[in-house]
């Protein structure tokens, strides 16, 4: 209808685009109203990713309208650079393409002539915009702006039919072939060759005839873009199915469903994070819980056990004889009268215990810290039936510097026990010392009583059994959350079949 230039708004002092009318034409007056129809149309519409109409106005005979000033590239010059666009591409440009055209939609106004040279691409593709109404229409039911005026279908007049109908050839719905009305499911069939294009890097019909394209676009089966690029996914591939689909009623509804579909994967990954954020506070804030108990526990199983573990290291202290301790010196000792009494005093002494525990004796070294073996039956669940066996033999080394309250029983000489526990392969132990006065020219004797607690290790392993099981059943939650709706109800329908069939 005319041509488009770039100008400069003296007034607003902005660069817009102008499009004027061609001067040596004549133009009729239903040509002139659909001129204006497309500045009523468009300023229907404000949406950032809807161009903005800002003037209508006609110098010496010559109607002109000012736009907003784009600059960047075309869709379709995109399309001829890339040939084809990523799943993840596309969503890029679809999403904020399609916010345009719910923005047009909710204004009453079907585009009817969407296509890729209509799409502009700002700062690339920081935005996408929706251009030129020019054979837009208001939707069945909404009322035309002041001074439109509707044709006999309720959307626009024939006038408005180019050489192949309603529209671009290549992108143009059945019902625009067949010359019937246009809403707003007209535009996502035009969305869906989009998409099916950028996919593919070909539209879903071509024909070198006019007559033949439109038969095609009426009566071909709809295509299946994976058949073209086997890449693309299945969701994605079936929401441009349905954007093409013959009868517009088997089409998405709105473009909201277009949207809910293209920002899928998106909101998947949010609702990820934020799952995967509240499962790890959760897990966090249980097992900053899980610690506090325990410590609760420790500290009044602590009151408990430290008196009594000074006392039985001290009842094993008195049971020992001083002089079969003086006795065993090393390893050639293992057999004598003297080590084995001192042996099966100790062994007879951990049996007695309810937990699991470990009666040693110590011999100190000439460095503080430092200490020899005198004896150290292994504890039961280590120790074969019947038979006798040993964590350490008699003369060797032990450092037990890491334990200064074997350092303080020594030097007092009163029997203490450790302020707190200590964990020794996944084992609550808490350790008692008592002193044994010898004759011997080498000290006194260190009386040692390891003792694990039951009740704590099952206490902290339920803490640790929650925590894990809220953490799993959170993965849970998140993997069936982002399972596609239609799995899960599949899946759903699997779990209940044999329940279905069992009947009364």
């Amino acid at each position: 209808m005319g041509r488009v230039a770039l100008a400069e708004d003296l007034f607003l002092g902005r660069r817009v685009a102008l499009k004027t009318l061609w001067r040596d034409r004549a133009y009729d007056e239903e040509e002139l109203a659909r001129f204006r129809r497309e500045v009523a149309l468009a300023h229907a519409v404000s949406h950032p990713n809807v161009a903005r109409t800002y003037d209508l106005g006609e110098v010496e005979g010559v109607s002109y309208l000012t736009m907003e000033y784009l600059e960047g590239e075309t869709l379709e010059a995109r399309l001829l650079r890339r040939l084809r666009l990523s799943g993840e591409e596309l969503r890029e440009l679809a999403i904020p393409l399609c916010l345009g055209l719910r923005a047009a939609h909710r204004a009453g106004v079907v585009h009817r002539d969407l296509k890729p040279s209509n799409v502009m691409l700002v700062e690339g593709a920081r935005r996408v915009v929706l251009m030129d109404f020019g054979i837009a229409g208001w939707a069945r039911g909404r009322e035309p702006a002041t001074g439109e005026a509707p044709g006999p279908d309720g959307v626009q007049a024939r006038s408005d039919v180019t050489s192949a109908g309603f529209g671009t050839p290549l992108f143009m719905a059945p019902e625009q072939w067949e010359g019937g009305e246009a809403d707003p499911r007209t535009d996502l069939y035009a969305l869906g060759v989009i998409l099916f294009l950028a996919l593919t890097g070909r539209t879903p019909y071509g024909a070198a005839e006019i007559g033949e394209l439109g038969r095609l676009h009426r009566e071909a089966p709809v295509p299946d873009p994976r058949e073209l690029a086997p890449e693309i996914g299945a969701g994605l591939a079936r929401l441009v199915r349905r954007c093409l689909a013959k009868r517009p009623e088997e089409r998405p509804r709105s473009v909201d469903e277009v949207l809910e579909q293209l920002e899928m994967p998106a909101r998947r990954r949010r609702f990820a994070w934020q799952m995967a954020a509240l499962g790890a506070a959760v897990t966090l804030l249980l097992a900053g819980l899980g610690v506090l108990l325990t410590r609760s526990a420790e500290r009044a199983i602590l009151a408990e056990l430290r008196p009594g573990l000074r006392t039985l290291a001290e009842l094993v202290a008195a049971e020992l004889d001083p002089e079969d301790l003086d006795r065993v010196r090393g390893v050639a000792d293992v057999e004598s009268e003297a080590f084995r009494r001192i042996a099966d005093r100790l062994v007879a002494r951990s049996q007695q215990l309810p937990d699991e525990a470990d009666v040693y004796v110590l011999r100190p070294g000439a460095q503080p810290g430092h200490y020899f073996v005198v004896c150290d039956p292994a504890p039961s669940s280590a120790r074969p039936a019947g038979e006798r066996a040993f964590e350490s033999l008699p003369g060797a080394a032990y450092d037990g510097s890491a334990f200064p309250t074997m350092t303080e029983a020594l030097a007092s000489g009163r029997a203490a026990a450790e302020p707190s526990f200590s964990l020794d392969a996944g084992r609550y132990v808490l350790s008692g010392f008592a002193v044994k006065q010898t004759s011997a020219p080498d000290g006194p004797y260190l009386i040692g009583v390891d003792a694990t607690h039951g009740r704590l290790a099952a206490i902290a392993r339920t803490i640790r059994g929650s925590v894990a099981a809220v953490w799993l059943a959170v993965l849970a939650a998140l993997a069936l959350a982002l399972r596609p709706r239609r799995q899960l109800r599949a899946s759903w329908r699997r779990a209940a079949e044999p329940f279905r069939r069992r009947g009364p």
